[in-house]
């Protein structure tokens, strides 16, 4: 049973989507990253529901990079490789909203022949908090290091949710 933060602010909007690497995992000669493709992701609900509680109630936006193995049952198991405001609790409530994300068939199986594992940024935010710190240092999640080039250029989906 998953803890939701039923804290008075509606949720406001929120953009789902994903981006990828990881990387313990041997290069399979697929040069190209496949595309991510989601039989059942997060709700807006869902991901403003895990706002981390303090945070929300001191007015301090977050993200988490998350680093995911796509299991045999076409779902993510990721571990946390940056979060910032660190000390907050952003990686762990990442960690819980990637527990909702499903991937067809079909993605689930090109991301394990390509051999890195994705990279799931998640964002945690409201119109009244400022933007979250950048992470220090770059996360760096399988052969490649995150690029906040990519945040702003729009290159990279993000898992976010307003409250």
């Amino acid at each position: 049973m998953r803890r939701r933060n039923r804290i008075g602010a509606a949720v406001a909007a929120a953009a789902l989507g994903v981006a990828l690497a990881f990387g313990a995992a041997a290069q399979t000669g697929v040069s190209e990253e496949p595309t991510l493709d989601f039989r059942a992701r997060p709700s807006e609900d869902d991901v403003a529901a895990f706002f981390p509680r303090d945070a929300y109630r001191s007015g301090q936006a977050g993200k988490a990079m998350l680093c995911c193995l796509v299991t045999g049952n076409d779902r993510l198991q990721c571990a946390v490789v940056a979060e910032a405001p660190a000390g907050l609790g952003f990686g762990e409530a990442a960690r819980r909203v990637s527990l909702e994300v499903r991937l067809t068939r079909e993605s689930a199986e090109a991301w394990r022949t390509f051999g890195e594992p994705v990279r799931l940024p998640i964002m945690f935010s409201n119109p009244r908090f400022a933007p979250p710190p950048a992470y220090d240092p770059a996360p760096r999640c399988g052969t490649r290091t995150y690029d906040p080039e990519d945040e702003q250029r729009g290159g990279e989906e993000v898992l976010s949710a307003e409250r």
